[in-house]
């Protein structure tokens, strides 16, 4: 899913995770398909692995905000996230880009913080008061979690 990216970034977002999950997929077929905002709904009843690339978080939750009853379709699948594409599924999070709390789509009961660094004890305490107590992701560049839902 590239929706926090622009049409012109696409193609060359294609081309580097293509080669990222080829290289650790020990030879397994894959097929990749690039959502298609009219059809997201259908297409992720279709597939079992959804990857979502990062960018713009608000125009990432914006476009996928309009598919109904999305968590739903999150089920029983593998999904991974960077940036943008934790934050979507987050509760809430910190948009890095202009320093703001937003809210996710709650497919994760959390909320996040990615590109976390030591010093952001601000931001941490901005987000821990922020609506309801929740548990706080934290993620530094290159770091990843696995959460079983």
């Amino acid at each position: 899913i590239y929706f926090a990216r622009n049409e012109s970034e696409i193609d060359e977002c294609l081309k580097e995770d293509k080669e990222r999950f080829l290289q650790n997929s020990k030879n397994k077929a894959l097929e990749f398909e690039i959502a298609d905002e009219d059809n997201l709904a259908t297409q992720l009843k279709n597939v079992n692995v959804i990857y979502i690339r990062g960018g713009s978080t608000s125009q990432l939750v914006d476009k996928m905000r309009k598919v109904p009853d999305i968590e739903r379709l999150f089920e029983s699948k593998v999904v991974g996230g960077s940036s943008a594409g934790v934050y979507v599924l987050s509760k809430y999070y910190w948009e890095n880009d202009n320093s703001t709390l937003g809210d996710g789509l709650g497919i994760f009961n959390i909320k996040a913080l990615c590109h976390f660094e030591p010093k952001d004890t601000e931001i941490i305490n901005k987000l821990l008061t922020y609506k309801e107590s929740l548990l706080l992701l934290t993620l530094p560049n290159h770091k990843w979690i696995v959460v079983y839902k």
